[in-house]
C-alpha cells in the first residue's frame, strides 16, 4: 500500500491493481501505521521531503474517505488471527522448510482475506512479504506477489534485484523509465494468482551457469 503513492520496487503493479479495484481494495486498520513508518523510512533516507510525506499522508487519508480503501477494525479480525497463527503454526512444525512462521502483524492481512473469501467473491491478498506470500498459499488462499517481473528476460523473478542487473543491486526498477522488465499485471484475464512469481531471495537479470 505504501508503494501505491510512493514509487519504489513493485509500484507499477500494485498501483496497477488499485486502480482497477478502487472500492474493492480491504486492509486491516493497523496498515495506517504500516505505510506511515514506510514513508518515514524514507523520509529518514532523504528520499522524499517533509512536504512530500504530508502530501502522501493527505492522499492515503482521501482514499480512505472517499472508500478507494475498506479499513478493517483490528478488534473484529482477532479470532481470525488467533485461527490464523495456530493453522500456520502446525503447518510449520510439519513442513518448516515451506511453511514459515508468521508474525502477527502479518497474521491480520491474512485473516483478513479470509474473512473476506467466505462471501464467495474471489479475494487476492497483495504482499510484498514472501513470509506472507508462503503462509496464505499454504493455507489455501490466492495471493499475489508485489515484486513479481521478469526483469526483461520473459522469465518470471520475485525479490531484491541481484548483482546483475543494470541499475545494481539497490535499484528500484519500477521507479525507472530503463526497467527492462515487460511484465505487467493481467487485470483483463485475471489468471490465477495474478500471474504471480514465487518468491526467492534473490533475483538475477542472466541465469548462472548452474542454471
Amino acid at each position: 500500500m505504501a508503494r501505491i503513492y510512493l514509487p519504489d520496487i513493485a509500484t507499477r503493479n500494485v498501483r496497477a491493481i488499485f486502480t482497477v479495484c478502487k472500492g474493492f481494495v480491504h486492509a486491516p486498520e493497523m496498515i495506517h501505521a504500516e505505510v506511515t513508518a514506510a514513508w518515514l523510512q524514507a523520509v529518514r533516507e532523504k528520499q522524499m521531503a517533509w512536504d512530500d510525506y504530508d502530501g502522501l499522508l493527505a492522499a492515503f487519508a482521501r482514499d480512505v474517505v472517499e472508500e478507494r480503501l475498506i479499513l478493517w477494525k483490528d478488534g473484529g479480525l482477532l479470532l481470525e488471527v488467533l485461527a490464523v497463527q495456530a493453522e500456520v503454526t502446525r503447518l510449520h512444525l510439519a513442513d518448516p522448510s515451506n511453511v514459515p512462521v508468521i508474525h502477527t502483524h502479518d497474521a491480520f492481512y491474512v485473516a483478513l482475506a479470509r474473512v473476506l473469501s467466505r462471501d464467495g467473491g474471489r479475494v487476492i491478498l497483495v504482499t510484498n512479504d514472501g513470509r506472507v506470500w508462503r503462509c496464505a498459499r499454504a493455507l489455501g488462499l490466492e495471493v499475489f506477489h508485489g515484486n513479481t517481473c521478469d526483469l526483461g528476460r520473459q522469465q518470471l523473478n520475485v525479490g531484491t534485484p541481484g548483482q546483475d542487473f543494470p541499475e545494481g543491486a539497490d535499484c528500484c526498477p519500477c521507479a525507472y523509465q530503463t526497467c527492462p522488465s515487460t511484465f505487467s499485471v493481467n487485470l483483463a484475464g485475471l489468471p490465477p494468482h495474478l500471474g504471480s512469481g514465487t518468491p526467492r531471495t534473490q533475483r538475477q537479470r542472466t541465469p548462472s551457469a548452474a542454471s
